[in-house]
């Protein structure tokens, strides 16, 4: 659910520990649900696992890794839009 486009919804509260060494991760719908050539979504797992792989890596940059998985993974064929935010805690 969209926050903010339907006024009943009802949204709970979550407090989190996060340390100086993590990331917060933020896609749209577009990176999850574009599908590879057999009809398979990218998934959450898709971002997970692109995310980490950049992290182990030592890049200053995730999205940048995350939206190349996706865009491979789809082929570059994006029918919706594709947005990626990586902030790091410090």
């Amino acid at each position: 659910m969209i926050v903010g486009v339907n006024g009943a919804e009802q949204y709970g509260e979550r407090t989190v520990g996060v340390a100086s060494t993590d990331w917060l991760v933020l896609v749209t719908d577009g990176i999850t649900d574009i599908r590879d050539a057999r009809g398979a979504f990218f998934g959450t797992g898709g971002v997970a696992r692109s995310a980490l792989a950049a992290v182990r890596a030592g890049m200053d940059d995730p999205a940048a890794q995350i939206l190349g998985a996706a865009r491979k993974h789809g082929c570059d064929r994006f029918v919706d839009d594709a947005s990626v935010l990586c902030v790091r805690v410090s």
